[in-house]
């Protein structure tokens, strides 16, 4: 029996999504079908279908793959003296450092989700996701009181990633807004919305 060699099956899935999103930005997510990603890809539908099955599968694949960047990104904000700060700083860089269309991709998923019930459950797991990993970071931040104890930690990651997908939509859907200010508007709302309140001293006498 034939041995899979997995970084030769990984490196093959890899291609094969970054061949659907490829058909996906050009064509939109509901137009581009399983052939066009075929082709894009230079395999067999047969060869393609060892590794995916269906489109929404490698919309689950392409989801898994920004949750696994985002968790190895709030690892490296547990080493940091100032997990705020941190926090912070990987805001900024990850708007900042937004694809376009990458951004409109999202728009496609979002809207494939309001009427294809597969795509709207890997939408709904992957937010579960990513809102559960902001949380734990928020509690983290909580513990060192560098973030207000008041809040909580689930309500606080929802409302913020929220915001931050709101943003990006406005951003990608508006190639000639200049995006300093947003960005900038976007870090300070979070850092008065997360800031601890400050203690202010009992009047004198």
């Amino acid at each position: 029996m034939r041995t899979v060699n997995p970084e030769r099956f990984e490196a093959r899935r890899r291609h094969v999504r970054e061949a659907a999103f490829a058909c996906f930005k050009r064509k939109g997510f509901h137009q581009a079908s399983m052939a066009d990603i075929c082709a894009e890809a230079a395999m067999s539908p047969g060869n393609v279908y060892r590794y995916y099955d269906s489109k929404e599968a490698i919309i689950a694949a392409i989801c898994e793959e920004d949750r696994r960047q985002l968790t190895a990104r709030l690892e490296r904000l547990g080493e940091s003296g100032n997990l705020f700060d941190s926090m912070l700083a990987l805001a900024g860089e990850a708007m900042s450092a937004r694809d376009p269309a990458k951004s409109k991709f999202g728009c496609e998923v979002l809207a494939e989700a309001t009427r294809n019930e597969r795509i709207a459950e890997i939408v709904r797991r992957h937010h579960a996701a990513i809102i559960a990993l902001c949380a734990a970071a928020i509690r983290r931040a909580q513990e060192l009181g560098q973030v207000d104890p008041a809040h909580d930690a689930e309500a606080a990651a929802a409302v913020l990633v929220a915001a931050a997908e709101g943003l990006n939509t406005r951003l990608a859907l508006s190639p000639a807004l200049d995006p300093v200010a947003p960005l900038a508007a976007f870090r300070q709302l979070l850092q008065r919305f997360l800031s601890p309140p400050v203690r202010r001293a009992p009047p004198l006498g």
